[in-house]
């Protein structure tokens, strides 16, 4: 019941690491029924994908793990350049900021690089450079954009990564679901 709530988003998760443990340990309780375990372990493997949409959603605080692209795979600066786009007024919609900060897959730390640019903040946003559209383009990606996109550039390592939103102070779109952020999508 726990996990089909969660599913179903009647149970919000609040960054409690123990949660992702509590379904793995109900989905291998010795004497479950066969059925009621299958469907824990659909759980279990549910929440890897709810993780990547929203990982915690509060009054003062959101965050989004952003691990996959459009086509469902891992982002993998090995494998490709990614962007992420916003649309002309379609912002994170947040009272206070927002931060986009790339993380290392396999170490979970902040990718080093050689301009010290870890999180892209929307205070600053003065030194992000717009599109025609008004929109904003962020490239995620190991190799500088070059020129006036390195602004834009948030800096990936080699291979495996993945991206942490924070919405601090959100408004109530981002709490009650009806907003979401963007997919990151493979550069063209």
């Amino acid at each position: 019941e726990w996990a089909t709530g969660f599913l179903k988003r009647e149970i919000q998760y609040e960054g409690d690491p123990v949660i992702r443990k509590q379904l793995i340990a109900m989905s291998s309780e010795p004497g479950a029924e066969k059925v009621g375990q299958e469907e824990m372990v659909s759980a279990g493997s549910d929440f890897d994908r709810l993780q990547e949409e929203v990982s915690s959603l509060s009054n003062e605080e959101a965050h989004y793990l952003l691990k996959i692209d459009n086509e469902g795979q891992s982002l993998d600066a090995s494998q490709a350049d990614y962007v992420l786009y916003f649309e002309k007024d379609k912002y994170p919609p947040v009272q206070s900021f927002w931060s986009m900060a790339v993380y290392n897959a396999d170490t979970q730390e902040l990718v080093a690089n050689p301009l010290n640019n870890y999180p892209i903040q929307s205070p600053l946003m003065r030194n992000i450079n717009r599109d025609a559209d008004g929109g904003l383009t962020f490239y995620i990606q190991k190799d500088s954009p070059g020129g006036s996109k390195q602004s834009n550039w948030l800096p990936t390592p080699e291979g495996k990564f993945y991206v942490l939103m924070r919405l601090y102070w959100p408004e109530k779109t981002v709490r009650d679901g009806s907003w979401t952020p963007p997919q990151i999508k493979k550069a063209k």
